[in-house]
């Protein structure tokens, strides 16, 4: 609830959020850092938040460990 991720979007679109990640990214990528937008209802936000857009696509971005969330 404070990472304002709904079991649903408003679009209808699943949100699911089952794994949690460590993963390693190179020097000098952009990360962007932030505070996370209430959601509406139980989904307020407030906490912080770190994105590194496309991660998938940066070459030397290597997955530490994964684990499953509860």
């Amino acid at each position: 609830m404070d990472k304002a991720i709904p079991p649903v979007w408003p679009g209808g679109q699943a949100a699911p959020l089952n794994t949690g990640f460590a993963i390693r990214i190179p020097a000098g990528t952009p990360v962007y850092e932030g505070t996370l937008a209430n959601q509406g209802g139980w989904y307020m936000g407030g906490t912080g938040q770190v994105v590194i857009r496309e991660p998938w696509k940066i070459p030397g971005v290597e997955v530490v460990e994964s684990w499953q969330l509860k």
